[in-house]
């Protein structure tokens, strides 16, 4: 009897909730910050005396947020007064919070695909208050930041993910494109690398990215090496041929790319970059006609191909096929439009076509996108002058010059004579002596003196001009013309002082 009456309270104790572990309600929202108010909204249907007496109920145990809810025992959930099925109804809330949570992930990825970041971004806040530890919204927002061009934003949420998952091929891949992006090319590799091993399958596209990292570490002799071990594992890989040969064409190995190009049009005859590939072979060796043919296969293949548009254009402007030129360099630019340098070949080719107005326009368009290239600012104040004998133009572009490159002087000549175009003389006085600083720093001493001369004949009233035209007659060893120099200059500024 003792030992019935042992086991009887044994089994007691087993059944009381109070004495065992029982496992939580809902591991999956262990980690939920989501306020409790969120299930207590759900289970109350709008009915405000069900949501004040469930919220005291929720509040006496304790539950605060979803995840007290979630890791509640079993019995505790049972003891909560909803009705004779309380577990039951509890699960169910769960699951439409959890529809809830999927449908705004859902939401989100939609958003990202559609290129709307800032409202992907809201809705993944929204998330990871709820669950900060969500791994898939973590990504997500890594993502949409990598995409709106944020990428110290997207290593943010991407290293978050890393910890949760070390070693996640994708995370990796992923922080390796945002240094790429940032030109951390050291780091970018040791991403790269570290990514590689922990593919679920051989990803080439992980080899050619490792590849030409180290082509922008200037590890030449490494890429080559990895590239060829790709191959020799795997010679059909078409994709890494071509760009194997685009980075023996980059090291001038012309032979040796020709013939991976080849290889791969054996294969792949069709391949739109292998044409466009070897037309850049044909053009490098000048066998234009070659070049063009290649080109022309390409576009027929895909008419979108910008770089092969720019390029054909170039063989064209090359062989003084100016009207072609022009419709390549158009189409390019319209894929394109700030390729910079294929709107500096329009603008030539526009000009070679005596369309200056055109030709000004384009050079324009190309200083918009860098206002600060001195060959083109120059290109096109010499237009202005030559061409147009637009003058007030042409100050401006020669003034910006003069800044790029101060110590030019012909920079200054020219200026000189738009001065006198415009009939600005004291201006191109100015200039003169300006021009006269810069001879004298150089001890360009006849020049020096020619400028200074200039600029007093321009504005005899210019004391300044007089002093330095009798520094420079004094090196000169002109001492008795250095004299009368230096005397009306003390005579201008006395005129000045007292007038």
């Amino acid at each position: 009897m003792w030992i019935i009456c042992c086991l009887y309270l044994k089994i007691h104790k087993c059944l009381n909730y109070e004495y065992i572990t029982i496992p939580m309600l809902c591991s999956k929202y262990s980690d939920c910050e989501a306020p409790i108010s969120i299930i207590t909204e759900i289970l109350s249907k709008n009915d405000p005396i069900k949501f004040v007496n469930l919220s005291n109920e929720f509040k006496a145990l304790g539950f605060t947020k979803v995840n007290d809810l979630a890791q509640t025992t079993f019995g505790r959930a049972s003891s909560i007064k909803l009705t004779d099925y309380s577990l039951r109804l509890l699960y169910k809330v769960l699951e439409i919070y959890d529809k809830h949570l999927d449908d705004l992930q859902t939401s989100a990825k939609l958003e990202n695909q559609n290129g709307n970041f800032i409202r992907t971004q809201q809705i993944c806040e929204e998330l990871l208050q709820q669950k900060p530890n969500d791994l898939n919204v973590i990504t997500l927002m890594g993502e949409s930041f990598f995409k709106c061009g944020n990428y110290e934003k997207s290593l943010s949420f991407l290293r978050k993910a890393q910890n949760l998952k070390p070693n996640s091929f994708h995370t990796l891949i992923n922080m390796a494109c945002n240094y790429w992006k940032q030109s951390r090319y050291d780091l970018a590799k040791l991403f790269i690398l570290e990514a590689i091993p922990k593919s679920p399958c051989f990803n080439d596209s992980s080899w050619i990215y490792y590849a030409e990292l180290l082509v922008k570490t200037n590890d030449i002799a490494k890429a080559e090496f990895v590239y060829n071990q790709i191959l020799n594992a795997y010679p059909d890989l078409y994709t890494v041929r071509n760009n194997y040969g685009k980075f023996l064409l980059s090291q001038k190995k012309i032979i040796n790319a020709k013939q991976q190009f080849e290889i791969v049009q054996k294969s792949a005859p069709e391949f739109q970059e292998t044409l466009s590939n070897l037309g850049d072979v044909y053009f490098l060796t000048d066998k234009f006609d070659e070049a063009i043919l290649n080109y022309h296969k390409a576009l027929d293949i895909n008419p979108n191909l910008k770089i092969t548009l720019f390029n054909l254009g170039k063989v064209y402007f090359q062989i003084t096929e100016y009207q072609k030129a022009v419709e390549a360099f158009e189409k390019s630019i319209e894929l394109d439009p700030k390729n910079a340098s294929a709107l500096r070949y329009l603008a030539v080719a526009y000009c070679n076509q005596d369309k200056i107005s055109m030709s000004i326009k384009t050079y324009k368009k190309y200083l918009k996108l860098l206002p600060d290239d001195f060959d083109i600012n120059l290109e096109l104040a010499l237009i202005y002058v030559h061409n147009v004998e637009n003058f007030q133009e042409a100050e401006n572009c020669f003034i910006k010059c003069i800044k790029l490159n101060p110590k030019r002087q012909d920079l200054y000549k020219n200026l000189i004579e738009v001065y006198q175009q415009l009939n600005k003389r004291i201006d191109a006085s100015n200039i003169c002596m300006k021009l006269g600083d810069l001879c004298l720093e150089k001890s360009d001493l006849e020049n020096a003196r020619n400028a200074f001369i200039t600029a007093l004949f321009l504005n005899p009233e210019n004391a300044d001009g007089h002093y330095k035209l009798s520094v420079t007659m004094n090196k000169l060893n002109h001492n008795d013309l250095a004299l009368i120099r230096i005397t009306n200059a003390k005579e201008l500024k006395y005129r000045l002082v007292h007038p």
